[in-house]
């Protein structure tokens, strides 16, 4: 057998966020700080951390902070006129987001208007460091970053250059205060991404191995979070959750779930989490995924020895998520169609190089089917 040598970018740390580490300060001798203002007494512990450092430290926080045209274009003023040297995100997916795309951007002219016309940034950003809040963290090991626009117009998944992040700490404390209900959210939607990665029709024989690991890790984790979302053994276990389908979806790609997801959020205003939680089953019927030849192999991955294989995928995961007390329709979330529709064209912009059927119309069919 060939060696295996693999080499993973970024680096990943499992253990404190309060201990930066003294190479952090080799990036660089000013930094900008994005955070959500709930985690801001987090995000000044980290200012004093690099300000030990001799790291110069400048805090941008918002309430509700979110990765549109808005928030990127300020961050990146923030970020040149400070002549920051690094980036520090400490948040959910749109602040690491954020993140990625001031970093990206930080150091040329552009702004959020030229990434949401190309898709894509040219030159190599400055050195970024991500915390995520949550237990989900999409986009892990992949080069790429969401932006809306500010009003709802549009939504892109934006190409970025190696490397997109380069150190991503993982601390089971931070995302152990996490409500429960997000917390359950996040199971969801790690066993959404995992399910999308083990049907891909770019799988391989490696990212099969990862994504079959990564639907058993979040189903187990599904039946145990009303019961144990507070003890430090499941927050740990989390974690360990959040890589497997991080690393599944990073061979794989974004799925057409989760950019439907991600589109329709932005149309209509809702969490992209509880967006993709309401679609997976409906994907799992639609054409796009019911005529895999994994069906049967998914099926048996969903079940344990209460509830044994039923042979339907979509069903086995409504199941699933009527545990937590999941929504099962859009206009569960307040959307409404008519608000929705835009959202098929941008999915199809984001998923489309897949497949041919990845188009508009599949991507609206199941917005209708599923509000």
């Amino acid at each position: 057998m060939a060696d295996l040598d693999m080499r993973f970018t970024p680096r990943i740390v499992i253990g404190s966020a309060v201990r930066l580490g003294t190479d952090t300060a080799e990036w660089g001798d000013r930094a900008l700080i994005v955070a959500d203002t709930v985690l801001e007494r987090d995000a000044i512990s980290l200012q004093e951390q690099l300000d030990a450092l001799g790291v110069k430290a400048i805090l941008f926080a918002r309430d509700g902070l979110g990765c549109h045209s808005e928030s990127l274009d300020e961050a990146l003023s923030l970020a040149r006129g400070s002549r920051a040297r690094m980036v520090v995100s400490l948040g959910g997916e749109k602040v690491i987001s954020l993140g990625r795309l001031v970093s990206a951007l930080g150091s040329s002219s552009g702004f959020a208007a030229d990434v949401l016309h190309s898709g894509y940034v040219e030159k190599q950003g400055l050195p970024v460091l991500e915390i995520p809040s949550t237990g989900r963290h999409s986009l892990l090991f992949r080069r790429e970053a969401m932006i809306g626009d500010r009003s709802g117009s549009r939504s892109v998944l934006a190409s970025l250059q190696p490397p997109a992040s380069q150190t991503v700490i993982l601390d089971s404390a931070l995302t152990g205060r996490t409500p429960e209900r997000i917390t359950e959210f996040s199971a969801a939607v790690r066993l959404a991404a995992a399910i999308e990665s083990f049907l891909s029709p770019r799988s391989t024989f490696l990212s099969e191995v990862q994504s079959r690991a990564a639907v058993e890790h979040a189903v187990t984790l599904i039946r145990r979070v009303r019961d144990e979302a507070d003890h430090p053994d499941f927050r740990t276990a989390e974690l360990d959750s959040l890589l497997l389908s991080a690393f599944a979806e990073g061979f794989t790609g974004v799925g057409p779930g989760r950019a439907l997801a991600w589109a329709a959020s932005w149309a209509a205003g809702f969490s992209r989490a509880a967006g993709y939680t309401v679609l997976l089953p409906w994907l799992l019927e639609s054409p796009l995924y019911a005529g895999s030849a994994r069906t049967g192999s998914l099926s048996r991955l969903l079940a344990d020895e209460d509830e044994p294989a039923s042979g339907s995928p979509a069903e086995d995961v409504r199941s699933l998520f009527g545990r937590l007390g999941l929504p099962g329709r859009l206009r569960e979330l307040g959307a409404d169609l008519g608000d929705l529709i835009p959202a098929a064209g941008w999915a199809a912009s984001m998923a489309g190089a897949d497949r041919a059927d990845y188009g508009e119309a599949a991507f609206r069919d199941i917005l209708e089917i599923a509000s």
